[in-house]
């Protein structure tokens, strides 16, 4: 069995698990918040607005406690009044869906009356725009699909005609295999950049900012997105690391045979020669 997993074709087995967990939690985390359940908490951050709520201006606004971002929706809510139970009152949440692409603006979500001129002020440098990690993780997720479909294709044809007859660098299954390189290579970096990228802009939305009237804004980042985000990088990473491993064996197995013919090719010759 280890001999098997340090064989080409058991690294390709471990690439295409790998690359497949990774895929499912950017699904996840892509998907988090579309409709009210577990995946809702999944939120890139949490903007509490409960102070707000004290005044009586702002309940004609129909502002609410606190408010989620995700990548395709904005979930908002209440917060449980009863102190045995704290947290967020699930029976007042509700998550609207939003455009791809989408900028995050707390005031405009507001909007109108005293309270949301204040945030407006206050808010104007501190809008998320969801669109380039949002572009950056969907071309992520295709190149990983890419990936999937082509690493399933080239373990099961390397699997099935490497046991009648050699393979020649030029026939399908290896072309399939280096377009799943390329293409892993590709999600790799789109990924990094969109993972990096969202976890910098929310943090700049979070801390708590001061509004006047003894009333405050307080955002922090949800630590599940980002684990869920994390964590799937760094599953594409180690899928990296096992693709260029797997290429190094199939080089090698691949080589032998080159050199062979290469060399028969050479006697034949001095012996014509002769």
């Amino acid at each position: 069995m280890a001999q098997f997993w340090t064989s080409h074709l058991g690294l390709l087995v471990g690439c295409e698990i790998v690359t497949l967990v990774a895929l499912i939690l950017f699904i996840i985390a892509l998907c988090a918040g579309i409709s009210r359940g577990s995946l809702e908490r999944l939120a890139m951050f949490t903007v509490d607005t409960s102070s707000l709520t004290s005044t009586t201006s702002t309940s004609a606004l129909a502002i609410k406690e606190w408010y989620e971002v995700h990548y395709l929706s904005i979930c908002s809510g209440m917060w449980n009044g009863h102190v045995a139970s704290a947290g967020k009152n699930h029976s007042t949440i509700s998550c609207t869906s939003q455009s791809a692409g989408y900028t995050f603006s707390l005031a405009q979500i507001i909007g109108g009356g005293d309270a949301g001129q204040q945030l407006l002020l206050a808010y104007h440098h501190r809008t998320l725009d969801t669109k380039a990690p949002f572009v950056l993780l969907v071309l992520g997720i295709a190149s990983m699909g890419l990936t999937v479909l082509s690493f399933l294709y080239g373990i099961v044809a390397l699997r099935t005609k490497t046991r009648r007859r050699q393979l020649h660098k030029k026939e399908m299954p290896l072309v399939v295999l280096r377009i799943g390189f390329f293409a892993c290579i590709a999600s790799t970096i789109l990924l990094t950049i969109s993972s990096a990228k969202v976890t910098a802009s929310a943090g700049k939305m979070t801390g708590r900012v001061q509004i006047g009237g003894g009333r405050a804004i307080h955002a922090w980042m949800n630590s599940g997105f980002y684990a869920v985000t994390w964590i799937g990088m760094a599953f594409v990473w180690v899928a990296l690391g096992l693709e260029i491993a797997a290429a190094f064996k199939i080089a090698a197995v691949l080589e032998p045979r080159g050199m062979q013919a290469a060399e028969v090719g050479s006697e034949g010759g001095y012996k014509l020669a002769g």
